[in-house]
């Protein structure tokens, strides 16, 4: 119902997903919200931006805490929608209730057999959960109904099954995602091409500098210098 807040909700939907431009996109939502509180697909958004924020941007578990609040106002503007059950199952999932999330995703599945993101997210749950042929199943089938495939996190379904081909695929060729950069260096060393690996910077992503202490001891770097990386 307001213009500049639907303008400020199109300017965020328009940014990468990326941890460089998640907390840009933040601030534009929020804005959006003040002015028109009862926009469920801006709350949906915002939701998806803490998220990213949360795991990618270094914003922890306050930001967590700030996606669920956002799932919960979607769900209350829009009780009939799918969407926010669906991401607050991959928050209980990483939350390591699982035998609810199972059953959540399962149920969402029945209802709707048709939506790509709810094979995602069953898919999602059962890779914690150790089910790993099936998971890779539900990614294929993801990418058979979507019209575009924005599952990265397929690609460590796939490397965990020792599929590093259909890895590959889940992962920005350009690797224009720090997220991307730290799958490549994975699959590389994994695959056993260290030189490729060290031509990859290390992700400039907060709390993951295990990738640099990864890539020195491919490096063969002295002990002193890993140790301190460790």
């Amino acid at each position: 119902t307001n213009e500049e807040a639907y303008e400020l909700y199109l300017k965020s939907i328009a940014l990468n997903w990326d941890n460089k431009t998640d907390k840009e996109a933040i601030d534009l939502l929020r804005r959006a919200v003040l002015l028109d509180a009862n926009y469920a697909p801006a709350w949906g958004i915002l939701a998806l931006r803490y998220y990213s924020y949360a795991r990618l941007g270094g914003g922890g578990a306050e930001m967590l805490a700030l996606s669920d609040a956002a799932l919960d106002k979607e769900l209350a503007l829009n009780p009939d929608s799918l969407d926010p059950i669906a991401q607050m199952t991959i928050h209980r999932t990483e939350r390591g209730d699982l035998i609810k999330a199972h059953q959540i995703a399962l149920d969402l599945l029945r209802r709707r057999p048709d939506d790509p993101n709810l094979h995602h997210v069953l898919r999602y749950v059962l890779r914690y959960g150790g089910s790993l042929d099936e998971a890779g199943r539900q990614c294929e089938i993801a990418v058979l109904l979507a019209t575009k495939v924005v599952w990265g996190s397929c690609s460590t379904t796939f490397r965990e099954l020792g599929n590093y081909d259909r890895a590959r695929f889940f992962v920005r060729k350009d690797l224009s995602s720090e997220w991307s950069k730290s799958a490549a260096i994975e699959l590389l060393l994994r695959e056993g091409k260290t030189a490729e690996a060290l031509r990859v910077p290390a992700p400039q992503i907060p709390h993951w500098d295990s990738y640099k202490m990864l890539l020195a001891c491919a490096a063969h770097a002295q002990a002193a210098e890993i140790n301190s990386l460790a």
